[in-house]
């Protein structure tokens, strides 16, 4: 008879909420709904799930002599097991055969047994192995992680942003970054014993465990294969992204890297001087902010925009919703303001986390340049919008909102020049600003080489916010909307075609079972008594 392994209710209720973020509702694959359970040799009890581009492995905090046991449970029933039983009980698990559990837990006082059918061990898929030696993280690394993937992109089109990178291409500041295409977060002072930057993709479990708070953490990476072209009679080689290995004393997560080329992020951080406005928030100011900001008119615009003031000692944080004439203003004191008055409308979403983030500094260089806020090591990038920034309704159901497509201007070829009466329309600039002629700063302390933007490349990135339109990029940007809209007319035609195949494949099948049942009544008229 197998030994029984335990597990402490109070432990596992800690453990479980980790291990969903992992474990998949997959119809395809009823393994990667269960949780593998095993104890070493040694008396190590580990908890694993995976969805086969990331495994997580959890770590008993006892030890448990007995004999190496190895089985899989579905996460179903551990949970149930574990919600109903009090925090100071044990749930024991036996495995009485490849494909029957028997687990014991307690309901309302009563210790009862069930037995439970699951999958051979065998089936789970194997953990990929790193070969190489695993590098201490600098504490700091893991708030930096999270909060560079809290600024990382959902588009599925843009897969390289949809993770944050190991910046490596520096040798002397290694840095974490993620980025939307509308802000941009970064924290250096870190050093990464890499070859080459890698990119971890954006992961629930990442986004809810501090696990690499905890110290040591320790990172290591698995390269992949390069492409290769065929040569020498030897068949071509597929580019295969490697592994990454995250840390901690009880956590173990690995994930398969974001394969391609993370864009230069470098070019879209802006160089500050002493020409640009500063505003430092005291703790108080960066509260109050905090608190405001989700309150004033507009936030159901889907550009979310406020407009900050800079004057003086305070920093004034207005909100306007679609139908109001007049912002709604509100002073915030306890600022300390270096430069001339300044004011910039930005998303009030990307303001809040860097708020969050504990960005305290605020530097300011005119209404139509990206803002960056800053503290220590850790900078933001937010893009602004336009200064004639009017709130929008919210789309209509069935229609795209404009904070997850590109909302640029497309002028017409009749708007080609400015029009003095016309009403701007609302936009939020979405790419970061593009540089033609870089100038290098040495780096001290914690601040980064960041090119300087030209000023005419600026205003050809400002577009129609420096009143001008160029001619080719407003037909280009017409053809791309078009494009967009006939492949949203395809989308929704093929919804179509699909639904009426679905109908007339039902109607054949109907029509199938009325013959069956005629052909029957038939046979039965037919027979005679």
């Amino acid at each position: 008879m197998k030994s029984e392994i335990t597990l402490p209710i109070a432990e596992l209720k800690e453990v479980l909420p980790g291990l969903k973020k992992i474990t998949g509702n997959s119809r395809t694959l009823p393994v990667l709904n269960t949780v593998r359970i095993s104890r070493t040799p040694e008396g190590v009890v580990t908890l694993s799930a995976t969805d086969l581009d990331a495994y997580l492995t959890y770590k008993a905090r006892e030890l448990q002599p007995g004999e190496p046991e190895d089985m899989l449970i579905p996460m179903d029933q551990l949970a149930k097991a574990a919600k109903c039983s009090p925090p100071k009980e044990e749930l024991g698990i036996v495995a009485e055969a490849k494909d029957k559990l028997k687990i014991r837990y307690n309901i309302a006082g009563n210790r009862v047994e069930q037995t439970i059918t699951t999958l051979p061990v065998e089936e789970y898929p194997p953990v990929p192995t790193i070969n190489q030696p695993a590098a201490h993280l600098e504490p700091g690394f893991g708030r930096a992680l999270r909060e560079a993937l809290d600024c990382c992109s959902q588009d599925a089109s843009r897969y390289v942003l949809r993770g944050a990178c190991l910046d490596v291409s520096d040798s002397k500041y290694h840095y974490v970054v993620g980025t939307n295409g509308r802000f941009l977060f970064s924290a250096n002072s870190f050093c990464f014993n890499l070859q080459k930057s890698v990119i971890i993709p954006e992961s629930k479990f990442l986004n809810w465990s501090d696990f690499l708070d905890d110290e040591p953490a320790a990172l290591s990476i698995e390269p992949g294969l390069e492409a290769k072209e065929a040569k020498d009679g030897q068949p071509a080689q597929e580019a295969t992204a490697g592994w990454v290995k995250l840390e901690s004393p009880r956590w173990t997560y690995v994930t398969k890297e974001i394969e391609g080329q993370f864009p230069n992020w470098r070019q879209c951080v802006p160089t500050t001087n002493g020409k640009w406005t500063r505003a430092i928030l005291a703790d108080e100011a960066a509260k109050q902010l905090i608190l405001v900001i989700p309150n004033l008119p507009g936030g159901n615009d889907p550009n979310s925009g406020v407009r900050l003031r800079v004057d003086q000692n305070q920093v004034i944080v207005e909100g306007k919703g679609k139908d109001e004439e007049s912002w709604t203003s509100i002073p915030v004191s306890a600022v300390k303001v270096e430069g001339n008055p300044a004011t910039i409308t930005v998303n009030r979403e990307y303001l809040l986390m860097g708020l969050r983030f504990g960005l305290t500094e605020l530097e300011i260089e005119d209404p139509l340049s990206p803002m960056v806020m800053r503290k220590g090591g850790k900078k933001m990038v937010i893009m602004p919008l336009r200064p004639d920034y009017t709130p929008e309704a919210p789309p209509a159901a069935g229609q795209d909102s404009p904070a997850t497509t590109d909302t640029s201007t497309t002028p017409t070829t009749e708007q080609t020049e400015p029009q003095p009466n016309a009403e701007a329309p609302t936009e939020e600039r979405t790419e970061m600003p593009r540089t033609i002629k870089a100038t290098t700063t040495e780096p001290t302390g914690t601040e980064t080489t960041t090119p300087e933007v030209n000023a005419t490349e600026k205003q050809k990135a400002n577009g129609t916010n420096g009143n001008t339109i160029n001619g080719a990029t407003s037909l280009g940007e017409q053809v791309d909307q078009i494009k967009e809209t006939l492949k949203a007319a395809i989308r929704q035609l093929a919804t179509i075609v699909d639904a009426v195949k679905q109908a007339d494949k039902e109607k054949r099948a109907a029509e199938k079972e009325i013959d069956a049942i005629r052909t029957k009544l038939r046979q039965i008229q037919s027979v005679s008594i």
